[in-house]
């Protein structure tokens, strides 16, 4: 019983110590990425990619630091998939805080869409837009166009469907938006399960409402889907539709078998 609560003592430390430290990584990294970045030169690709390899490693030392502290488990299934793609749409459920700081450590050439505060937040406004990530607060054909603009370039842009992390215990509810994205690019679609166990870092929990033992997290790279496969010989608003329903079905099957 005493070792019990010396674990989630020290967990919640090292929870709230981890918060500090991200916020404070992203001030860090605003601070050094562009006097470094100018070693690769003015050209904007490079600089981008510079960006996201740097957000990338920022990510994967401070998932090591809440391995190290016994804040979680990660356990990767399939990732070595990842390492060639190349515009790919990665589309995952989003059931925790995490999600996008895992997908983006083991992801190359990662994008994403982020809301206007993250664009805006003194810690890492500066280098979420070096890094090219869209600002979904545009109108929703903008934003589509820029997405299809990001993969044709060869980036992997991270979706969730959902649009925003999901309840525990309810129905997953999939928005069409990737589907527009994914039909117009003409893009692959990798699937990436997400699951954690016990659950933490929900929409609705505090920092510091942390699970009774240690939450690991399951990341699985599954299915490769072609885009192309739906578009033969089907108008495209009714493959939009269907490509909702069939990633919406495929992933309440995998969670609730998981």
């Amino acid at each position: 019983m005493l070792a019990r609560k010396i674990d989630f003592a020290w967990r919640l430390a090292a929870t709230g110590f981890a918060f500090i430290l991200f916020s404070a990584g992203g001030l860090v990294l605003t601070i050094i990425s562009f006097p470094i970045g100018m070693f690769v030169g003015r050209n904007v690709q490079r600089q981008t990619a510079f960006h996201q390899k740097l957000i990338q490693l920022a990510f994967r030392v401070f998932l090591g630091f809440l391995r190290l502290s016994r804040v979680l488990e990660l356990r990767f299934f399939n990732t070595k998939r990842l390492q060639s793609e190349q515009g790919t749409l990665v589309v995952a459920n989003h059931p925790t805080l995490l999600d996008i700081v895992i997908l983006v450590s083991i992801l190359p050439k990662a994008q994403c869409v982020v809301k206007r505060g993250l664009l805006d937040n003194r810690f890492f406004g500066k280098i979420v837009r070096a890094a090219g990530y869209i600002p979904n607060y545009e109108d929703p054909e903008v934003l589509v166009q820029r997405c299809v603009a990001s993969l044709r370039d060869g980036n992997n842009l991270i979706i969730f469907p959902e649009g925003t992390r999901s309840d525990p215990g309810q129905p997953i509810q999939f928005k069409r938006g990737f589907a527009h994205i994914a039909t117009l690019a003409k893009s692959r679609i990798q699937l990436v399960t997400i699951t954690c166990s016990p659950i933490t870092l929900t929409s609705k929990s505090r920092w510091y409402e942390i699970p009774v033992s240690r939450a690991q997290f399951d990341i699985s790279v599954d299915k490769l889907v072609d885009s192309r496969d739906y578009l033969v010989g089907v108008e495209r608003s009714i493959v939009v539709r269907r490509l909702t329903r069939d990633l919406e079905r495929y992933f309440t099957g995998k969670l609730d078998h998981a």
